[in-house]
């Protein structure tokens, strides 16, 4: 589990500075431009479901803000970690996954 922790903390990082935008078009969402999908929370390392710390990305997210008047079409977004020791962890939207505005 130190291993996973550091990998998270180092990781950290590498996942905002990976994170990589590209949306689909489509009616009721508009493909997204620069600040207009913003990770509004996160939580790495937390005390796990059952309190102990020791149930692994259990209790981890990402939430994701929409920061327009419109909906954001986040298909095929991709967030993407990595950590020389640890490696990649990615996470792809599939086709219409919206963000309400």
């Amino acid at each position: 589990m130190q291993t996973l922790a550091k990998a998270c903390r180092a990781g950290f990082v590498a996942l905002v500075l990976g994170l990589f935008f590209y949306g689909g078009q489509t009616a009721s969402a508009q493909m997204v431009g620069p600040g207009e999908v913003l990770i509004n929370e996160f939580r790495l390392e937390g005390p796990g479901v059952d309190g102990t710390g020791t149930d692994g990305f259990a209790d981890e997210y990402i939430e994701l803000y929409c920061n327009r008047d419109t909906d954001c079409d986040i298909s095929g977004f991709n967030i993407v970690a990595f950590d020389p020791s640890f490696g990649n962890f990615a996470i792809s939207f599939p086709a219409g996954v919206v963000l309400p505005a």
